[in-house]
């Protein structure tokens, strides 16, 4: 007969080895229209950030760059940073982020990195170069800790990288994921399928997520590296290489890829916090938006997931959002929402 103690030390061993997995909440969250909202359309919300009471629309489709609102003042301020070619114009406004209560974008026809300063008011707003030289095909550009640059983009190696202000190259992660119906691609052609969005907690932590597929990555900033300490990967995207018939139609050396209509497509943003980090997915075929007269880019699931990618709670919004961020002061998510025009709105968080 086995004795008592053995008998506690083996129950004790086998309950240790029991998995623990955290019960998902679940909620869903009717919206509120924000009651002060531009005069003119806003043209294509695409990105938004808070910082110090203000949030900051980038508009993809109008001459203005960004549009600003006073949330606590409940004040639309106005738009500001205008597009075009003359000095101190922007081409093209990305990576729209609040990095540690400061504002930067990241411009993809300047090859640049700039700080959004704000006056107390907001009645002057002014752009500060923080970075320059970002000549390779980055889509996305963070500042983040020891004057490094987090970037994802379109590579023939690497996925995820960390730059210098100069853009030397400090560090790589793996290239993009392949699985069996890639074959033979390279590294460049997947990345076009594989394109994503990056979010950086202003500590060690960089969240990487796909919109073209449910797959997210977590990389921890150790000594100017980059450590990929979790992944999430529940679907591939399914598309086509399309450089064939991109340099045929050009006659020059062109690469790009087709999504197939089924393709389901992935995460719409990211924001993430000291605990964990908030994605809005999508989860809908190509086919289902466009036959829903809604653009492909929109989610109506809002999760929130801790950095070791442990799923805590969902959020079922009753409208879908094309772009978010969070108030962390009152628990409050922002967003746009097609109603049918382009609207701003809100949900509380419980």
């Amino acid at each position: 007969m086995m004795k008592p103690y053995l008998l506690l030390l083996t129950a004790f061993l086998l309950s240790s080895c029991v998995s623990h997995k955290t019960e998902v909440k679940r909620y869903s969250l009717k919206h509120e229209i924000v009651g002060f909202q531009p005069e003119d359309v806003i043209g294509q919300p695409f990105q938004l950030a808070m910082a110090d009471g203000y949030l900051i629309l980038a508009d993809g489709a109008t001459e203005k760059a960004f549009h600003l609102f006073d949330m606590d003042g409940e004040r639309y301020v106005g738009d500001f940073g205008i597009y075009g070619q003359g000095p101190g114009e922007l081409l093209s406004a990305q990576s729209l982020v609040n990095v540690n209560g400061k504002l930067f974008f990241f411009d993809t026809g300047k090859n640049k990195v700039f700080e959004i300063l704000l006056s107390g008011d907001a009645s002057n707003i002014d752009f500060a170069e923080r970075g320059s030289g970002f000549a390779q095909s980055h889509s996305y550009v963070i500042p983040v800790k020891s004057g490094l640059f987090a970037t994802c983009g379109i590579y023939e190696e690497g996925w995820v990288k960390l730059f210098d202000a100069q853009e030397n190259e400090v560090s790589s992660s793996e290239d993009c994921p392949q699985y069996e119906a890639d074959g033979s691609l390279s590294n460049l052609i997947r990345s076009f399928a594989y394109q994503g969005l990056l979010a950086y907690d202003g500590g060690d932590r960089l969240v990487m997520a796909t919109c073209q597929a449910n797959q997210l990555y977590v990389y921890k900033l150790e000594d100017g590296n980059l450590k990929c300490t979790s992944s999430l990967i529940e679907s591939y995207p399914k598309y086509r290489d399309d450089s064939s018939n991109l340099q045929k139609d050009t006659n020059r050396e062109a690469y790009g890829i087709s999504l197939d209509k089924t393709n389901k497509m992935g995460y719409i943003g990211l924001y993430a916090a000291s605990n964990g980090f908030y994605a809005l997915y999508s989860g809908s075929s190509v086919k289902e938006q466009v036959d829903a007269g809604r653009g492909i880019m929109e989610g109506s699931e809002l999760v929130f997931y801790d950095y070791d990618l442990n799923e805590l709670a969902s959020y079922r919004l009753d409208v879908p959002l094309k772009t978010f961020t969070i108030d962390p002061r009152t628990n409050t998510v922002y967003g746009f929402s097609d109603l049918p025009e382009a609207t701003l709105v809100k949900f509380k968080l419980p």
